[in-house]
């Protein structure tokens, strides 16, 4: 990437370090709000308020939702009301709204999580007292199909989508026979898997496969 053109991406992302303080300090401290950058997955938080909700930092990488959001993006200029949740379990109304820059190329993101852990909580308290009642209360506009994990490293990053997509095939990695592995291997390759560093490596660990076969398995999809 040319130096001019790499100094461009940061200068247009650091304007949007003040909208984080914005935000937070509207929103309040139930509200986490994060600054990415999508050129750097593993170290892709630029600015942060309120991390205490997940426990990440300044320095941590992408989330998984931002990661397939890397490798299939869209026309769309946000998402908004998916739900997050945090590695300790805390439950999210998160939004996402795509930075671009020059040629319409998305750069970074802008995310904000509300805690509705003590409010979904509550709900189901009021549920006894509300019996039959149809409306759930989210309204229309909501990206029920997005999910996405925070995490605080790299390494759980990884963990948490090899877990997930072990899991849809119900088998332990030295039952899967090759089929199985290209199809779980190129499954996270769309998910943005093999972004972040060490991805490779990992993979091939934990299907007790060889780097090269995994490359192989990536080129033949």
């Amino acid at each position: 990437m040319p130096e001019d053109d790499a100094q461009e991406k940061r200068d247009i992302l650091k304007g949007y370090v003040a909208i984080v303080d914005f935000l937070a300090d509207m929103l309040g401290v139930q509200c986490e709000v994060v600054l990415h950058d999508l050129g750097n997955p593993d170290s892709a938080i630029l600015a942060i308020r309120n991390g205490q909700i997940s426990g990440r930092q300044v320095g941590g990488p992408l989330t998984d939702f931002g990661l397939q959001a890397m490798q299939n993006s869209d026309a769309r200029s946000h998402y908004v009301n998916y739900q997050g949740k945090t590695k300790s379990g805390k439950i999210l109304k998160s939004s996402t709204y795509f930075i671009k820059g020059r040629g319409n190329e998305v750069i970074g993101m802008l995310c904000v999580n509300f805690d509705v852990t003590d409010l979904m909580a509550a709900q189901k308290v009021l549920a006894g007292f509300l019996a039959g009642a149809k409306d759930d209360g989210r309204g229309k506009n909501c990206d029920d199909a997005i999910e996405e994990n925070l995490t605080n490293s790299v390494d759980e990053l990884l963990n948490s989508l090899l877990v997930g997509a072990l899991k849809r095939y119900d088998l332990p990695p030295e039952r899967m026979t090759s089929e199985e592995k290209t199809a779980l291997v190129n499954e996270l390759e769309a998910k943005g898997f093999f972004l972040l560093r060490g991805a490779v490596a990992e993979v091939a660990k934990v299907l007790r496969i060889s780097e090269p076969t995994v490359y192989r398995y990536l080129k033949g999809k």
